[in-house]
This record gives C-alpha cells, structure tokens and sequence, in this order.
C-alpha cells in the first residue's frame, strides 16, 4: 500500500438482527480519527421514587360513576351531577363526610338499601384495574425503586383501593387528598408528600392524566409526566431507564 502504514476510520456503526456492523477506510497514522454513531440516548435513571395517580391511571375505568348511576337508575344526569358540584369538594379533602352528605340524594335518586350499599355499588362500578401498570410496579419494587399512589379520593373509597383493590399491599404508602387535606392542583397536597417519602425532588418521577395536577408539582421542583396511555407510559419508562 505504497509503503505506508495504515489506520483504521470507524465512520458508523449499526446493529441488525443482533449482528453488529461497522463501516470503515483506511487512512495515514496521522490522520487517524474515531467517529461513533448511537441512537438517542437513554434517561440514566437516578429515580429512587416513582408516584401513581389512581384514576386513569392504575384503575382504568371506562366511565365516570355518575354515568352508570344516571343510566342504571333512570336517574337524570343532572340531578346526579348535582350533587359532585355542590357537596364533593369538602367531602374529597376530609373536610366532610360522604355518608352525611349524600343521604339525602339518595332519597332524591330512589335509592331503596342503606347508605353503606350504595357505597358499595359505587366503588365496585368503578373497580377496574390496569394489570399492565401494576406488572410494571412490581417491577419497579423488586428493582429498589419506592413506588406510591397519589390520588383525589374521599376516605371511604380511599380504604376501599387499599382493602379491596390491594393498593395497601402493592404500594409503600397510599397519599390521598382526604387524608392530607388538599387535593392535588393545590401545592400544598405535595408538599405533604414530599414530607411523608424523604426523598431529594430530583429522584422523583410523578405519573398523573391531568395537567393541572403535575403544574403544582412543578412548583416544587418535582419531574412530572403527562399520563396519556399505557404505551407512551411504557416507552416514557424505558427512556428513565426504569423499565
């Protein structure tokens, strides 16, 4: 090669088929460069803690609880919506009681059994679980990573989640606005939070369907993620390294 000695140039390099390929040429030792071609890098992980919103999320209910009731019951969806509007609130942040508050709708509804069955025709309507989200958070547990639930819920169906849908077992800690006296748009619902994991904000990862709620994380610093589907869900995760 006319006397000269040669080196190698690494132009790119790919993978296909689990077969690795590089293209090179040869050039002078003086002139010898390495150049490497990647893919986008990966999110390298220092999450230490991931949180899940309920609704929509871990529980992947087709439809809202006033839906069924209306359609089930005959019940205008008006007079059913009626009573989310003017009573719920307090009721979502322990503020009040649900079993107090809403006798008397059900005596407006035509409710015919007790408070209790009621409840529990409620919570039972809306008992549908992602089992694809909690394969994930097995995963993610038996990986080190804490994993929490954060959820706009009343007492009642707070401890039907734990109790009934397992959340208690499942999760380390289920962080509910009944209990912390917030719900989630409001700061001070994370600030809780964050008191209760002790964990650094930059090793925390949120997970929740509305936008509302992560903006007041973000207040705080924390890594929040739109929840839009299982799939963007799932490739968000590998990104973070975590799945």
């Amino acid at each position: 090669m006319n006397g000269l000695r040669k080196k190698l140039l690494i132009l790119r390099s790919g993978n296909s088929g689990g077969i690795s390929t590089v293209a090179v040429r040869l050039l002078p030792k003086q002139e010898m460069r390495v150049r490497f071609s990647y893919p986008a890098p990966r999110i390298l992980s220092m999450m230490k803690a991931v949180l899940f919103d309920a609704d929509g999320m871990v529980i992947n209910k087709p439809r809202r609880f006033s839906a069924v009731l209306s359609e089930e019951y005959g019940i205008p969806i008006e007079k059913v919506t009626e009573f989310f509007d003017a009573e719920f609130y307090p009721i979502l942040i322990g503020k009040a009681d649900l079993k107090e508050k809403i006798a008397k709708y059900l005596l407006l509804w035509g409710w015919r059994g007790t408070v209790d069955e009621f409840l529990l025709y409620w919570f039972r309507a809306e008992h549908y679980i992602d089992e694809r989200v909690v394969g994930d958070i097995q995963r993610l547990k038996q990986a080190g990573i804490k994993c929490y639930m954060v959820t706009d819920n009343e007492k009642y169906r707070t401890e039907y989640m734990e109790n009934q849908m397992n959340f208690a077992g499942l999760f380390e800690k289920v962080f509910s606005s009944s209990r912390l006296g917030a719900d989630k748009p409001n700061v001070e619902f994370w600030k809780k939070v964050l008191d209760d994991v002790r964990e650094p904000v930059e090793s925390i990862l949120i997970w929740d369907d509305e936008e509302k709620n992560l903006a007041s994380a973000r207040q705080l610093g924390l890594r929040a993620e739109l929840y839009t589907g299982y799939e963007n869900f799932k490739a968000r995760m590998v990104e973070y390294d975590l799945l």
